[in-house]
């Protein structure tokens, strides 16, 4: 990868701190919603405990199919999901679990938004109530 642009993109800017110094990213104060990048120009987009604590859901993946690149753009994200779609959780939770799906609502969420489902790992032991995922999708 010493040719690809990396970078990352957070609403912390302290978080945005270490990652320029631990991994010398090119980093983005910028909300994941409106990205500031070209249509088109990446071909690899990770999510990493981002997708529960967006609300705007189609927004944030309608803005990853923008700036995915056409013929080559995957997606992966790696989250919790609910066992059952009943679980509700105290509000202000550190991994906003009241927005996350149900392994199938999350499968089904991600296909009528355009992505073509590739692979999924699903661990149900993270907690009674939760799981964690992680799942590629080709954007289409």
């Amino acid at each position: 990868f010493r040719s690809a642009f990396i970078c990352g993109v957070d609403l912390s800017y302290s978080l945005l701190k270490e990652g320029r110094k631990i991994h010398k990213l090119s980093v983005f104060n910028c909300s994941a919603l409106t990205l500031p990048f070209k249509n088109h120009s990446f071909e690899l987009i990770i999510m990493n405990g981002t997708f529960n604590q967006i609300k705007e859901k189609k927004k944030l993946l309608d803005e990853i199919k923008r700036i995915s690149s056409n013929i080559s753009g995957d997606l992966i994200v790696c989250d919790i999901y609910k066992k059952d779609k009943i679980v509700e959780i105290e509000e202000g939770t550190t991994f906003n679990i009241n927005c996350a799906f149900t392994k199938d609502g999350l499968l089904s969420f991600f296909e009528k938004s355009g992505f073509k489902f590739i692979n999924a790992v699903f661990a149900d032991d993270y907690t009674k109530d939760l799981g964690v995922f992680s799942g590629l999708w080709k954007v289409h």
